[in-house]
């Protein structure tokens, strides 16, 4: 569990024990924290500052930053080996651990900060927010664009689920409406045409 401020700190209660808290961010605001599947890394997003900063949240200490020059937010992958920041003008992974870049999506973010960012449960796929108008289903291995879905209204990227399973997407439009997206049901009609994408194993 990560609990923190708009200026801070950050703590990292094991097991949700604030009797057991760790400190990290001790004398930086942060806008938003996260901590990866297998509780060894934080991330978060400094306050007012730009950048995505790391921690290792077994010492609370901190490993340095990305190294972005834009404000971000970021978001671990279900099997914990891949950190995807936004911001912008650009998606990106990189390695967890190593901290090394890798594939790269760019952002088409007019107006934003930064995009919205959900894993399906299986950490194969990811949708990100592009535009005011549109959100992608990318593979994970490459960040290779499978389809672009956009509704009849402008959408509220903020307000965008994936079900369990990871085959339906919802976006919250701006006037109110629900949006659904089965991606089964769209395979089946993209593969009519010879469209439908190769999954990455």
């Amino acid at each position: 569990m990560v609990t923190y401020g708009r200026t801070g700190p950050v703590e990292l209660w094991p097991d949700g024990n604030p009797d057991q808290a760790r400190l990290i961010a001790g004398g930086e605001g942060v806008s938003s924290a996260i901590l990866s599947p297998d509780h060894a890394w934080a991330a978060s997003s400094p306050y007012p500052e730009k950048d995505i900063r790391l921690w290792n949240a077994h010492t609370g200490n901190t490993t340095g930053a990305i190294g972005l020059d834009r404000v971000a937010q970021a978001a671990f992958s279900p099997d914990g080996r891949w950190l995807m920041t936004s911001t912008d003008i650009e998606y990106r992974l990189w390695q967890v651990g190593s901290w090394r870049p890798a594939s790269r999506q760019p952002a088409h973010l007019v107006g934003r900060a930064y995009g919205t960012i959900k894993f399906t449960a299986d950490g194969r796929h990811v949708v990100v927010g592009q535009a005011d108008d549109a959100c992608q289903l990318l593979t994970l291995d490459n960040l290779g664009e499978l389809v672009t879905v956009t509704p009849p209204e402008p959408l509220l990227p903020a307000a965008t689920v994936l079900s369990a399973d990871g085959q339906c997407l919802y976006i919250l439009g701006s006037q109110g409406r629900t949006f659904a997206w089965d991606f089964t049901e769209l395979r089946r009609e993209l593969a009519k045409l010879g469209l439908d994408w190769k999954e990455s194993r």
